[in-house]
């Protein structure tokens, strides 16, 4: 069993679908067990109000335990890295519509499992993406920050009849893939970005700017990526042709390979002609015309639980 320093404070959203398998997956196996835990329930509120809130509850030496989708795990991590506590350790279990977080840091059978994932986990130092928009701090990101295309089919999972039609009945993968598929096809000629530099130099034209930090981001798709690295991966993607994204999307999906570029830092210039849509761990944001945009590996690590 994992030795709890502190307090284990789980934290959910009682009012979300998965609320009923929280409380008997997770709330109820840690009561049996004797397991003293305080609760941090959160609700479907902005990033930051949530990341302070959270941050608010923590005290030093905690160990948090995220039972929810990636949304909360987003909030999460900002919250404890806002809270200044440098002994927080922080884990996730998959209780929502995606679950990046919780795949990439744990094996399966410890994925929903809050017994088996507490006996078995480890920490590990894990170094997250800092978002700066505008020479201003904005976000820190766990798994990804994608600019164009990729967070404008993210932010459609955001729209209430969206999220209900892909929720309702079985098969919710590939109800997701298949409006996916249909949302590519009726805007992928209407996507391509501002002109734009990277770390000042001028870049061919493109539709996506991807910079990926775990092994696995957008549920499906696979990298070599590490969060514990001091580099991410910077790639750009045009989806306007199939065929050119073809190699991406095998590589990635079926050999977990993305041909790109290690990083520390890049700096995104966008010419002042239309907005931008910035995905950050599937967090939503439109920028204005002309943003600069720093995405870089942040100094700081969250003691991040891991059973894999």
């Amino acid at each position: 069993m994992l030795t709890l320093p502190g307090r284990l404070v789980v934290i959910y959203n009682p009012l979300s679908s998965r609320a009923h398998a929280v409380e008997r997956r997770v709330l109820e196996p840690l009561t049996r067990a004797g397991i003293t835990f305080s609760e941090c329930v959160v609700q479907s509120e902005p990033v930051t109000r949530t990341a302070a809130m959270i941050a608010g509850f923590l005290q030093e030496y905690d160990t948090v335990l995220v039972a929810a989708g990636d949304g909360t795990a987003h909030a999460a991590v900002n919250g404890v890295l806002k809270s200044g506590f440098i002994h927080v350790q922080i884990g996730f279990l998959g209780y929502g519509n995606f679950n990046d977080a919780a795949h990439n840091y744990n094996a399966f059978g410890t994925v929903r499992d809050a017994l088996k994932f507490l006996q078995r986990a480890k920490v590990r130092e894990v170094y997250p993406l800092e978002i700066t928009i505008g020479e201003k701090f904005f976000r820190y990101g766990l798994i990804s920050a994608t600019l164009g295309w990729t967070a404008k089919a993210a932010a459609r999972f955001e729209i209430p009849a969206v999220r209900s039609r892909v929720r309702t009945g079985f098969g919710y993968l590939p109800k997701s893939l298949f409006g996916m598929f249909r949302y590519y096809i009726s805007s992928r000629e209407r996507s391509l970005l501002p002109a734009f530099r990277i770390n000042y130099r001028p870049q061919t034209e493109a539709t996506d700017i991807l910079c990926i930090n775990a092994k696995r981001f957008a549920r499906i798709m696979r990298t070599k990526a590490s969060g514990e690295a001091d580099t991410f991966l910077l790639r750009q993607l045009d989806v306007r042709s199939l065929f050119k994204s073809l190699p991406l999307l095998v590589g990635s999906v079926v050999f977990g390979k993305m041909r790109s570029k290690g990083v520390h830092m890049a700096r995104l210039e966008f010419e002042p002609t239309a907005a931008v849509t910035l995905q950050i761990d599937g967090e939503i944001v439109v920028l204005a015309s002309g943003s600069i945009i720093e995405i870089a590996k942040s100094d700081q690590y969250l003691q991040l639980l891991s059973t894999r």
